[in-house]
């Protein structure tokens, strides 16, 4: 596992869903969960990137060294199939909003390490 993307709203393609409706403030939001998520990380020894991804597309996502931390209300859009090829931890629209990652630390974390160690056996 290389790398965390907070997916919030999408920018591209067909499926344009947003979080507040305001692209400015929508990045503000996703940057600053971000920020927070790789402020703890950092805190807790866990070395990896985290950023914002606005084109996210199931089909382009197959990089099996990428955490997709989604929003719940962008993963009902998207068939439970096709979403198995990607490791994902779905975050209520509200913690993304508020720009709050802090009830989803352990799970964040757990899933890092059950995909570092599934990677190592």
């Amino acid at each position: 596992m290389k790398e965390i993307k907070v997916v919030g709203d999408i920018r591209y393609g067909k499926y344009q869903p947003a979080l507040t409706g305001n692209p400015i403030v929508d990045s503000a939001l996703i940057d600053q969960f971000c920020q927070q998520l790789s402020d703890w990380l950092a805190q807790h020894d866990l070395a990896f990137n985290v950023s914002a991804e606005h084109a996210f597309s199931v089909s382009a996502a197959s990089d099996t060294d990428v955490l997709y931390i989604i929003d719940k209300q962008i993963l009902q859009a998207f068939e439970i199939h096709d979403l198995h090829q990607i490791h994902v931890v779905a975050v209520e629209h509200q913690a993304l909003l508020h720009a709050d990652p802090q009830s989803y630390y352990d799970t964040i974390e757990k899933a890092l390490k059950d995909l570092t160690i599934s990677k190592l056996s």
